[in-house]
């Protein structure tokens, strides 16, 4: 017998053994198999000569050969797992499938009181039983698996037989029914479609990636001839798992019990075989996205010895996302607590003796609930049921009473007016009408007492160390820019008396009293909002106010970082300000690409200076109460993110809690290359080069750009979408351009008036930098992209340069002045992107920097994505300049998806489809690959 195997280029496999091309065991019949040992050889050759007489394969948008990083080879053929190809009655070509992981065979007994009595009925029950998780099956050989009370099986190298995997006998006893698996991984290099063919008599059913694919509900008698059993496969760019369940029932009369598989496909496919191992180790894809759970909220017990995270996982079956809250010893990393209750847990807080904790999930009916979980006993009791808007519980100092904010209770009867009348422009605002209070209620006797009320929420609030005053903000609007107060207040619990510290127009998010209560620190925007002030607010500063004069002073240099936790895909936490005695001040800011955490003497606020944290990125912050154990989230460019805790005082770290450790036990990371570069302003621009996992110096490869360009920066934390793309075949490179905070005031000054003028100039600097020197990236097939000014950005672009073949502009905004008006946050973000400019004074900045009145300069095909239930970017964006370029003929698609809001994430399955759309969009246009495109769009 001769064995020929088609080898990959992308991953490393195990070669092909000659066991794999054995005779036939002792005893297994194979009589019924038609054999191709007379043709293989001649067969072979003449493929062979076919792969080398073929034309140049498809050739990408610029004219690039796809044979540069996407083909496999015939003489290599031997660690592909295929054997010897022979053509099929269609002229197709068929290779057998040599590979396999077996697990069993094993006998099953059906459920008692089973109503399957009949013949065939039974053993199609078992067939449509799922046994194994399949959604996260990733078999190992040698890998153990606990099938049942007292069975024990595992995945073990299947020994083939002439391209035939035997399972043997499974015996006479007819209460039984025998079930086997076999599994096996095929890396596709690009996406294509092939068939599954299986030559048995038994009932099979076909899974990829954990999904059913096709069932064979009927066995084929003795006397006939195993038919082919046919099963489709759309393979994407990934390894994949391909897992075949047989099901044997001896009432069939059946002698043998087999399978024989291969995979059909035409010769154009030839080079493009997957690779077949045993190996689960595999590029980062998309499921492993999907498949990691992230960290929601991180909660240290006053006592540093327990952390509580909330972590949001996918339900993939209900497409949605759901939340629950573990607790961790956080010396040890061992989970003490697990709490799963409905689809969302948040807010979890500490009670001062660390021996129980609220938390807010779900309500069965409207709204949600506030729980008590005594950590001694796992006692849970419901303290507060369907409440309308609740958040922020804090605890008294002495754990006898709970604060939180909830919804000012409104009037029984509702307007049933279809039309409502608007006299101010925060009337617009939907959320504006709930009104969101301050509340107390006493554990002991469950008396609950409003403590404020009237037109303006409570935003934030903060108790005093001595729990008899609470400091809370709140923003009241007013008819000049910046359109807004923000007024301190401080409250007396007891009596509710009340008094204003602080007046200002500026944005403050933060707040912290000073152990003493003599003095407040807050996080606020870098300065007042005056009427010629023209910078971008949201470069944010450090103050300290005075709590008895209500004086207040900046300690923060504006050239210094900004405050808080300001990267993209980061979260500030619960505790970004805090004092450490009375004398030193602790805060976090970001610092160009990265996060720290320093502290200062405020009687000497110029001498600041830097706790070292062992992390690239840390935030989600809380600190314990004795401010020496600090709970974070830790992360970089290639380490994802995990939960920390921190010993301040002895530099000592725990990991705690790695959410994403199922998820990535087998995938691969990018190569990550920082790529700074200096502009032709003298501007130091930070970036990021990610290398396509088979990276080959001597080939060619396509670039993807991407960038937000707003106020917030790129910085060193994982990122998920590049090392997916990276492990697409793209290089991928991201960077920050000027007017992100955390790089001075004058960095993000640059962001104001701009609107696609210094921002378009950087990108245009880095990715010319990018290039330079670097022969394997193709000048020709460059694609860009960002979201929300990011993707007005890429529309800017396109109307600047022709750098880039391909384009993708999400949910971004084309016209300046329909954005300023109609966005949610349209007036508000648009006082600091357009300071002292409006529609009727700056048609320089309104008309001549929106991408829709220059739409006849972009020639780059443009796809656009939006949301139609978007109000922050609203659609009507991507509907002006859809129409714009249909009207003059350019290559533009647009896809809209129903319900969906600003960032296309509701539910897991929008979050996929219009990653995934992004994908095969510039897989068509960079690759010259539009097989995957034009699949999704066929039936249309």
């Amino acid at each position: 017998m001769v064995c020929s195997t088609i080898r990959s280029s992308r991953m490393p496999v195990a070669p092909l053994t000659l066991s794999s091309c054995r005779s036939p065991k002792p005893g297994v019949s194979l009589n019924a198999q038609p054999s191709r040992l007379t043709l293989s050889t001649l067969l072979l050759a003449l493929f062979v000569a076919l792969v080398l007489s073929l034309p140049p394969l498809v050739t990408g948008a610029a004219g690039a050969s796809e044979t540069d990083s996407d083909s496999v080879s015939v003489e290599g053929a031997a660690a592909a797992g295929t054997g010897a190809n022979s053509p099929s009655a269609d002229g197709a070509l068929d290779a057998p499938l040599l590979q396999w992981l077996v697990l069993g065979p094993c006998q099953v007994r059906l459920p008692v009181f089973s109503d399957s009595t009949r013949t065939g009925e039974r053993a199609q029950e078992v067939l449509g039983r799922r046994y194994l998780d399949l959604s996260k099956l990733a078999p190992v050989e040698g890998e153990k698996l606990s099938w049942g009370p007292g069975v024990s099986l595992a995945w073990e190298k299947g020994e083939l037989a002439d391209d035939v995997i035997p399972f043997g006998l499974a015996g006479h006893d007819t209460s039984t029914v025998g079930v086997a698996y076999v599994a096996c991984y095929l890396d596709s290099p690009r996406w294509q479609k092939m068939e599954l063919v299986l030559k048995t008599r038994q009932r099979t059913a076909v899974y990829l990636d954990g999904e059913e694919v096709s069932k064979k509900t009927e066995a084929t008698r003795e006397t006939e001839e195993p038919e082919e059993f046919k099963t489709e496969l759309k393979l994407p760019r990934d390894k994949h798992v391909l897992l075949v369940k047989s099901v044997f029932d001896s009432r069939d009369s059946l002698a043998e019990w087999f399978v024989r598989p291969y995979l059909r496909m035409q010769s154009e496919a030839l080079p493009y075989v997957p690779a077949v191992s045993l190996d689960p180790v595999h590029r980062f894809s998309f499921k492993d996205m999907e498949k990691m759970k992230s960290v929601r909220d991180v909660a240290a017990s006053p006592d540093g010895k327990l952390v509580a995270v909330v972590v949001r996982e996918v339900d993939t079956q209900r497409d949605k996302y759901v939340t629950l809250l573990d607790v961790f010893d956080a010396r040890s990393g061992e989970r003490v607590h697990s709490i799963r209750m409905g689809d969302r847990i948040s807010e979890p807080e500490w009670a001062p003796d660390s021996k129980s904790m609220v938390f807010l999930s779900d309500s069965p009916g409207e709204g949600a609930d506030l729980w008590l979980l005594d950590t001694a006993t796992r006692g849970l009791e419901k303290i507060v049921a369907g409440e309308k808007g609740p958040a922020a519980p804090r605890w008294s100092p002495d754990g006898a009473h709970l604060f939180f904010t909830s919804w000012d209770p409104q009037p029984a009867e509702k307007d049933e007016r279809s039309y409502e009348k608007l006299e101010e422009l925060y009337e617009r605002w939907g959320y504006w009408k709930n009104k969101s209070h301050l509340f107390v209620l006493t554990l002991q006797s469950r008396t609950r007492l409003q403590l404020t009320t009237g037109e303006f929420t409570v935003q934030f609030y903060e108790l005093s160390p001595d729990g008899r005053t609470v400091a809370f903000l709140r923003s009241v609007p007013i008819t000049e820019r910046p359109f807004f107060e923000t007024e301190l207040w401080a409250l007396d619990v007891e009596s509710l008396k009340s008094r204003t510290l602080l007046t200002e127009r500026f944005d403050i998010s933060r707040l912290s009293w000073s152990p003493d209560g003599t003095r407040i620190a807050f996080i606020g925007e870098c300065s007042v909002g005056t009427k010629d002030d023209v910078h971008n607010r949201y470069h944010s500063s450090l103050y300290l106010l005075d709590v008895s004069s209500g004086a207040y002073e900046k300690l923060s240099r504006d050239s210094g970082p900004s405050l808080g936790a300001e990267l993209l895909g980061v979260r500030w936490g619960r505790d970004v300000l805090w004092w450490d005695g009375n004398r030193r001040l602790y805060f976090v800011a970001t610092d160009k690409t990265r996060v720290r955490l320093y502290h200062l003497d405020p009687a000497a606020p110029e001498r600041v200076r830097e706790a070292e944290l062992p992390f690239k990125v840390p935030y989600y912050f809380d600190v314990s109460a004795d401010r020496k154990h600090l709970a974070c989230v830790g992360t970089s460019v290639s380490d994802h993110r995990k939960v920390y805790v921190v010993d301040l005082s002895k530099s000592k770290t725990v990991e705690v809690f790695d959410p994403a450790r199922d998820a990535m036990k087998h995938a691969l990371r990018a190569r990550v290359q920082p790529v700074d570069f200096v502009n032709s302003d003298g501007v130091t621009i930070n970036g990021w080069l990610y290398y396509p996992h088979d990276f080959d110096a001597g080939q060619s490869y396509p670039l993807i750009v991407y960038y937000y360009g707003g106020v917030t920066a790129a910085g060193e934390t994982f990122s998920r979408e590049a090392h997916w793309f990276a492990g697409q075949g793209y290089f991928y490179y991201v960077l920050t351009p000027r007017g992100a905070a955390g790089y001075g005031q004058e960095f993000a000054d640059a962001h104001v008036n701009d609107w696609g003028g210094l921002s378009a100039k950087d990108v245009m600097e880095g990715v010319e930098n990018v290039l330079s020197g670097k022969s394997f990236l193709d000048r020709e097939r460059i694609g860009c992209y960002g979201g929300s000014y990011g993707g007005f950005l890429t529309m800017s672009l396109l109307t600047q340069t022709d750098l880039f073949r391909a384009a993708v502009a999400l949910y971004g905004i084309s016209n300046i002045a329909s954005y300023w008006g109609v966005g949610w946050w349209g007036y508000l973000y648009s006082d600091v992107a357009s300071a002292l400019s409006f529609p009727w004074n700056r048609p320089d900045v309104y008309v001549k920097k929106s991408p829709l009145f220059a739409a006849d300069k972009i020639e780059t095909p443009l796809l656009l994505l939006h949301g139609t239930a978007d109000t922050n970017v609203p659609p009507a964006e991507s509907d002006q300049m859809f129409a714009a370029l249909k009207v003059l003929d350019r290559d533009v698609v647009y896809v809209k998806w129903e319900g969906e809001g600003h960032g296309i994430s509701s539910k897991p399955s929008s979050s996929r489809d219009s990653r995934q759309i992004m994908l095969e969009w510039f897989d068509k246009q960079l690759k010259g690959q539009p097989e995957a495109w034009d699949e999704r769009w066929r039936q249309e």
